[in-house]
């Protein structure tokens, strides 16, 4: 099981207690932002009080430059020492502010002056929204493992997505009711409002999460901390990549709804159901594309994703005029485009908090989401609404049907899209695999199957199911499995360590060596005496050098280990180090290992015949 990031005081067990609170919260944050933000009762709302394309293209530009906040966000994170109570304030403001959107049309008799409050509210409620997130994302990034983060902030969008899904369908039927008697506007005021309940509800969960010290430097000037990001040239092009990819999805993403209601003519109803599909594959996908982020990186994974994502708009360009038709075909893209945006998601969260330095970590966060869903986020909706609007009533008829201002913007997407590819294929994450080999082990191993098994292997609180995990992954050999069951070597079952060390032997050599030997020399692993074990019964070229290299290590349990593994190994290469070794050690007991290993690599029978071998023999190492 997953051992809690280094720097939290969590044990493991407390870790976990920590993050079921989390997910509930995140759930109830999920169903907030349905019900008030993202849902389509929103959008109709809007439109009853008046909005055009346009609006909609300035709310989302809008909602964009509010990331600007995210700057000031890491600036504040980066001058107080703790951020929980400083967030929690911020996002119970964020989450009653919205009420003066619901208001609106109580103030106001006018469509302007009605529009002009709903965007002045918006604009303080995404850009209180963004002041917080740089502290709550660093706080979350300190709680969780490093090793297994995808898979944690995978298992919680999971749960979040679930509640999109539940509260997306309730909203069918709540809104419905409204809609068909045409008193839209009050049907939205009533969601709202159980939103804003819920959404309070959300950050006062967070009473019961601790929060890691805040590391901070207050040694840099605001715009050296600012610029960071960008200097540093590993993750510049991250931040690159991010600003380009979220211009191609925002030049038409902000308007699929407004299309399907508007332009189609599907109701609300539908639409909302629409809408669901795609979180619904979200949580079908999700806890495969943690596996495979936290197996094979986050470049492939995002690659591989792109591909998909570029064919999304293209559904949209050929949703036929035919209502049924148009809703089976929308419904299918969303699922689809669902399963892959998971995976999108978790690729670019991953990149951004594993790859950015903890003590100026709030900045990085900061940074890369102002200059992608900023700047390039902010801008792209903002020209796509404006061109849509300029091109009502300018249509063009071919076959069925008939083109225009939204189908323009969605090819536009969809071509951009393509050189996102481009892009993530420069990222800098020398740990990655390469895609091709992404690809191989997707069509060769049962990956959904080994899915489920890891799952099992690492969360499951009976010993008994994770041993059996643990040996069907062994008879699977899927190199997928390798680091979960290394993690296993250290869970608190014998037998679950036992059953994850003969499934570690059963996997291809090529395949096992590499990460058993990134445990053995990282001086933090806890693992480090059953890695060297394992290495000695692999016992391929590799192994030999990762054991030769750590016979320099100061701690005996761990020396005494690599010499075993030497001796198992039988490699004569080993003799001369392990001469030299035995000449500087004083531990009998580890005297004792070296003639044992010694004896094996020579081949001889006795312990004088072995110490005749070894320079500066000392009697008193014989057994006797």
């Amino acid at each position: 099981m997953s051992s809690p990031a280094p720097d939290s005081s969590l044990s493991p067990t407390q870790f976990r207690q920590t993050w079921r609170v989390v997910t509930w919260a995140g759930m109830f944050g999920a169903a907030y932002y349905t019900l008030c933000v993202t849902g389509a009762p929103r959008v109709k709302f809007l439109t009853e009080i008046g909005a055009s394309p346009f609006h909609f293209g300035l709310i989302a530009t809008i909602g964009s430059l509010a990331i600007l906040f995210q700057l000031f966000g890491g600036l504040l994170t980066n001058h107080v020492s703790r951020r929980k109570p400083v967030w929690m304030a911020v996002a119970l403001t964020h989450r009653l502010i919205f009420a003066g959107v619901l208001a609106a049309p109580l103030l106001f008799d006018s469509t302007g002056a009605r529009i002009l409050c709903v965007m002045i509210v918006l604009a303080l409620h995404d850009g209180i929204a963004q002041l917080g997130a740089p502290m709550w994302l660093t706080w979350m990034s300190d709680l969780v493992p490093a090793d297994a983060m995808n898979r944690h902030w995978g298992g919680r969008q999971r749960v979040t997505t679930l509640s999109i899904i539940i509260t997306s369908i309730l909203i069918v039927f709540a809104f419905d009711y409204f809609e068909s008697s045409g008193r839209i506007i009050l049907g939205f005021m009533l969601i709202g409002g159980l939103g804003i309940a819920v959404g309070v509800a959300d950050v006062l969960l967070f009473l019961k999460v601790p929060e890691p010290p805040n590391e901070y430097d207050l040694s840099r000037r605001f715009h050296e901390i600012l610029l960071q990001p960008l200097l540093d040239r590993r993750y510049r092009a991250f931040v690159l990549f991010s600003a380009y990819y979220w211009f191609s999805v925002m030049v038409a993403w902000p308007f699929f709804t407004l299309y399907m209601v508007d332009f189609l003519g599907v109701s609300s109803r539908m639409t909302q159901l629409i809408l669901a599909a795609g979180p619904l594959g979200i949580l079908l996908a999700t806890r495969f594309w943690g596996l495979m982020c936290d197996n094979y990186g986050q470049r492939p994974v995002l690659q591989l994703t792109i591909i998909g994502k570029t064919l999304f708009p293209l559904a949209f360009i050929l949703a036929p005029p035919n209502e049924a038709a148009a809703i089976t075909i929308l419904a299918m893209a969303m699922f689809l485009d669902g399963l892959i945006d998971g995976g999108v998601l978790l690729a670019l969260q991953g990149i951004m908090l594993k790859h950015s330095p903890r003590l100026n970590r709030s900045m990085y966060v900061a940074a890369t989401q102002f200059f992608s869903l900023g700047v390039a986020g902010g801008i792209a909706p903002l020209l796509a609404g404006w061109g849509i609007d300029a091109m009502q009533g300018r249509t063009v008829q071919a076959g069925p049907y008939l083109l225009g201002g939204f189908h323009l913007a969605f090819l536009i997407s969809l071509l951009m899209r393509l050189g996102a590819f481009y892009l993530a294929a420069k990222l800098n994450e020398p740990l990655a695999m390469p895609l091709g080999k992404l690809l191989r082990h997707m069509l060769t191993f049962k990956l959904l199957r080994v899915s489920r098994l890891l799952w099992t292997l690492s969360e499951a609180e009976e010993a008994d199911r994770r041993v059996e995990a643990a040996r069907k992954l062994g008879e699977l050999r899927s190199p997928l499995a390798i680091r979960d069951l290394i993690h296993a070597l250290d869970d608190p079952a014998a037998a679950v360590r036992e059953a994850a060390g003969d499934a570690l032997t059963r996997i291809a050599a090529a395949e096992t060596t590499g990460p058993l030997a990134e445990a053995l020399i990282n001086p933090t692993s806890p693992i480090r005496p059953q890695a060297a074990r394992l290495l000695g019964r692999i016992g391929d070229l590799d192994s030999m050098k990762a054991l030769l290299t750590s016979l320099e290590d100061v701690d005996p349990a761990v020396l005494g280990e690599v010499v075993d593994a030497l001796g198992q190994i039988g490699d004569w290469s080993a003799i001369l180090p392990l001469i030299m070794l035995y000449d500087r050690v004083e531990d009998p007991d580890l005297s004792h290992r070296i003639v044992d290993a010694m004896m094996r690599l020579s081949e001889s029978e006795s312990e004088e015949e072995t110490l005749a071998l070894l320079s500066n023999s000392r009697p008193s190492a014989v057994r006797t």
